[in-house]
């Protein structure tokens, strides 16, 4: 996949009238059929073989049709899964196939490296948009990507969504363009820099005075600044540093600019596996917090980065500084809220989030904290209701594990089959063909189970 291969730029995009599909032919159809062709092979081995072919056929275009008619539909207004398997799946699950943009509780987004070509990095972001009983998980490997952030990150506020989202939302760029873009610039290529960024200062703005900011010394900076993040969000990581160097050297003392530049070092620390870049990048990012001033925004997005990064001490303080720095701010408490619930102090994430409740002017929001509200107070006031939700969990992670446990299995199953198919052996080449279903089939109902404790238990489960 091509993380960029999107159709359009992204910069804070006005509404889409036309409506985006987004063929959900996802990985989970390819592997039902594999599953099918497995047993139908199994099938085969007894004999019968018109049963074996008649069973890849009736499996396959079932699938088929599953796969064609699986789409994700956004328009101006909402977003709809259609086709026959989440039709389904609702049925089943109670869960909406609809969601309004009004409707919108969170937007999440998780940046996966999936390979590393030199001096840069292949990412793969996968948003997941919650609201209204609904869940809809998009991946950057589908072509219309950058159109769904242009129709659905510029319809909702702010704090529906986490310091990613919002990235995407202001810097997703075609890959191509940004290439284009850093050829025109005087950044060098990605190799040439690779060899000397590791030992530079990273642009650690010194504490000398300077004069002003000249009109186009800022106009300067504001281009590298948007250039560096492009390059970033497209996986140009060593470019990007280049970039956000000679971008604080302009403006040293720009809060956002450091703040952005940390995460970027941070994001390099990531790829390498480097504490030392890391403990650069945390050392930006405080230098960001003492240049943040009264910023209340800039200081809770300091807080999310700094609990994302697991640096939870840290988080807290900014989230508290935040607070305490001109007044409580939604997106501040709320991480409070996230850190409360870490350190297990529910009564502390119930006060977080009824402060939250009362700040958000977004119904959507209102509506989600009111629903943590009530169900953290169930948990701290209710033993009962504690241990089932904590064998739920307990029980999702074992079936998680063990799911995951299966696939080496299955490949055994079928390195064993495939051995003594050569050689010829054919009772040992049924013990792999048992061991590889046998698999097959604890996996399936690992992921089934998985699903099925994925949700909260009903909040009146016990009373009834």
């Amino acid at each position: 996949m091509n993380l960029m291969d999107s159709e359009t730029t992204i910069a804070r995009p006005k509404r889409n009238k036309s409506k985006t599909v987004i063929h959900f032919a996802g990985s989970r159809y390819l592997s039902a059929a594999m599953i099918a062709l497995f047993f139908a092979a199994m099938i085969s081995r007894f004999g019968l073989d018109r049963s074996a072919i008649a069973t890849v056929l009736i499996a396959w275009s079932t699938i088929l049709v599953f796969a064609l008619t699986d789409r994700i539909v956004i328009d101006r207004r909402r977003i709809v899964r259609t086709g026959v398997m989440p039709y389904l799946a609702s049925m089943f699950s109670g869960r909406s196939r609809r969601l309004k943009f009004a409707n919108i509780e969170q937007i999440e987004t998780y940046a996966v490296q999936r390979f590393k070509r030199g001096a840069s990095v292949s990412y793969v972001y996968r948003t997941i948009i919650r609201g209204g009983g609904a869940q809809f998980i998009i991946r950057s490997d589908r072509r219309a990507y950058g159109r769904v952030i242009a129709t659905s990150f510029a319809n909702v506020p702010d704090d529906v969504m986490d310091n990613r989202s919002l990235e995407l939302r202001d810097y997703f760029a075609d890959r191509r363009l940004v290439r284009s873009r850093v050829r025109a610039s005087e950044i060098p290529r990605g190799d040439v820099l690779e060899g000397t960024w590791r030992t530079g200062r990273m642009g650690r703005p010194k504490s000398a005075h300077r004069p002003a900011d000249t009109a186009p010394d800022t106009c300067r900076a504001e281009n590298l600044r948007r250039l560096a993040n492009e390059l970033r969000i497209a996986g140009f990581l060593v470019q990007s540093l280049e970039t956000f160097r000679r971008a604080v050297l302009l403006q040293p003392r720009n809060g956002w600019l450091l703040f952005e530049f940390s995460r970027c070092i941070l994001s390099c620390a990531a790829s390498e596996r480097d504490e030392a870049i890391e403990r650069r990048g945390f050392a930006m990012m405080r230098l960001a917090e003492q240049r943040a001033g009264r910023d209340t925004e800039l200081l809770s997005r300091l807080g999310e980065s700094y609990f994302h990064a697991g640096n939870w001490r840290r988080a807290s303080i900014t989230f508290r500084r935040s607070s305490e720095t001109v007044g409580a701010t939604f997106r501040s408490v709320r991480g409070q809220a996230e850190i409360a619930l870490r350190e297990g102090k529910f009564a502390h994430v119930v006060h977080n989030f009824s402060v939250a409740n009362a700040l958000s002017q977004v119904r959507s929001l209102k509506r989600w904290t009111n629903a943590e509200v009530d169900y953290f107070s169930r948990l701290n006031g209710d033993d009962d209701y504690m241990e089932l939700e904590i064998s739920r969990l307990n029980l999702a992670d074992t079936l998680n594990r063990l799911g995951n446990s299966a696939l080496p299995v299955v490949a055994a199953g079928i390195a064993i089959i495939l051995t003594f198919a050569i050689i010829g052996n054919g009772p040992l080449s049924d013990v792999g063909w048992t061991i590889a279903a046998v698999a097959i089939v604890f996996r399936v109902a690992a992921r089934v189970g998985s699903d099925v404790l994925a949700s909260r238990i009903p909040l009146d489960a016990i009373d009834q």
